[in-house]
């Protein structure tokens, strides 16, 4: 029998799945943590807190993880009655994009349309042209058994969503709706500055993200917490000057361009516990 289960609900681009753990032992406890580009949300699960606002531009993601925290069971009973071939993806990339539908039909649809595609399209512009995922080789793992495993992972995100208020409004409003104080917390994973952003779905005909003046705001704060995760450059070395940064192996988020694996930074205006410092490499500021 198969036991696995996957470690987010969706293969979201430029993801935080391998290092999703480190969040929670980084900003111990908080009374609430607030994250502006939430995407797949791997580190939900993570973190010691009671209250968790959530936001992203991609209201099918926001859609789906509502329907996760409230109507799993029938969500879940939707997904076991599709079969695993081209014309269930073409049925669930209609329902998904289906405005008149309810949310409990376009939130099955959005799930298969993207777990029956190759991971780490989900969020992108081509997010509902993906092929479906098929392997005539015996390398590699089965994408009909990865669907079924997602399917029976879905119970597990529940709890970590119930957790969570779940907005889609701009990043900048957002952020301004963040009170600065004691035991808040933001973890800001923006869009790479380097090109990944062309690329996520919600930016397609939208200026370029304002990095400089996004990094000023956050500067503003002086009580809350914030966390920023980037991938390792000059600008955020320059931007964040003064705080600690940890150097950690990640993906990049336009692994579509380049190599997968690369430094990332994580930065922070605090001193993180002594347990995050040990376990996860140099300090320096």
């Amino acid at each position: 029998m198969n036991t696995r289960i996957v470690k987010a609900f969706l293969q979201y681009a430029g993801g935080n799945r391998t290092n999703a753990e480190r969040l929670g032992k980084m900003l111990g406890r908080c009374d609430a943590v607030y994250i502006p580009f939430a995407g797949g949300m791997p580190e939900v699960a993570f973190l010691n807190t009671d209250l968790i606002f959530a936001n992203d531009l991609n209201e099918h993601v926001m859609r789906l993880a509502k329907v996760i925290a409230t109507d799993h069971e029938r969500l879940e009973e939707r997904l076991r009655q599709l079969t695993y071939d081209q014309t269930s993806l073409e049925w669930a990339r209609r329902a998904a994009q289906n405005d008149t539908a309810d949310d409990l039909w376009r939130a099955t649809g959005y799930f298969a349309s993207q777990w029956m595609i190759r991971g780490g399209i989900t969020g992108t512009n081509g997010q509902f042209k993906g092929k479906l995922s098929t392997r005539y080789t015996k390398t590699g793992g089965c994408s009909k058994v990865r669907f079924a495993t997602a399917i029976r992972s879905i119970e597990t995100f529940v709890e970590s969503f119930r957790r969570c208020r779940f907005s889609t409004v701009d990043a900048f409003r957002f952020l301004a709706a963040v009170p600065d104080e004691d035991g808040a917390a933001i973890f800001s994973d923006e869009p790479d500055w380097h090109g990944a952003s062309i690329r996520y779905a919600v930016n397609q005909g939208q200026p370029r993200f304002d990095h400089i003046a996004w990094w000023d705001r956050l500067k503003s704060f002086t009580k809350t917490r914030i966390v920023v995760r980037y991938a390792e450059c000059e600008e955020v070395h320059e931007a964040f000057r003064g705080w600690r940064k940890i150097e950690v192996s990640g993906r990049r988020q336009n692994n579509w361009l380049l190599a997968h694996v690369c430094h990332e930074l994580w930065c922070c205006n605090f001193d993180p516990p002594a347990v995050a410092r040990s376990e996860q490499g140099t300090f320096w500021s």
